[in-house]
C-alpha cells in the first residue's frame, strides 16, 4: 500500500509547476524534527 501512496504523491508533485514544488520543499520538516516525529510515531 505504501508504494501506491508514494506513486500517487510523486505523480502529483511531478505535475506541479516549479514554484509550487519549491513551496512544498520549504514546508518539509528538518532532519532533526523528522527524527523526533518518527520516534514519537514508533512509540504509539
Amino acid at each position: 500500500m505504501a508504494e501506491i501512496d508514494c506513486a500517487i504523491t510523486e505523480l502529483a508533485i511531478d505535475s506541479l509547476p516549479d514554484e509550487k514544488v519549491l513551496a512544498l520543499c520549504d514546508t518539509q520538516m528538518e532532519t532533526q524534527q523528522q527524527e523526533v516525529f518518527s520516534e514519537l510515531q514508533a512509540r504509539h
